[in-house]
């Protein structure tokens, strides 16, 4: 089998990259992107933190055990996040 340069292939090409999305739309995509990430962390945290609470606080097996489920599915998920963003 021959082999082939793939440089005297592309010597008389012209490959050139421009992006597409608008630096406008772009910077207020990521903001936008940022936003929704602090606003579900916050909102995360302050479940969590009430669900806590109500774990270690509450007499009521009900709530607690509603708690827990709730925690439970906050760290999961969190855990989840992090191994699938290391993965990609």
């Amino acid at each position: 089998m021959p082999e082939t340069d793939i440089n005297e292939i592309l010597k008389n090409s012209n490959i050139s990259y421009s992006p597409t999305e608008d630096p406008a739309d772009a910077r207020l995509r990521r903001f936008k992107d940022y936003a929704g990430f602090v606003l579900m962390a916050l909102a995360l945290t302050v479940i969590g933190g009430v669900c806590t609470y109500l774990t270690l606080v509450s007499d009521n097996a009900e709530t607690v055990k509603w708690a827990q489920t709730v925690l439970s599915a906050i760290v999961s998920g969190g855990i989840f996040f992090v191994i699938g963003k290391k993965a990609s």
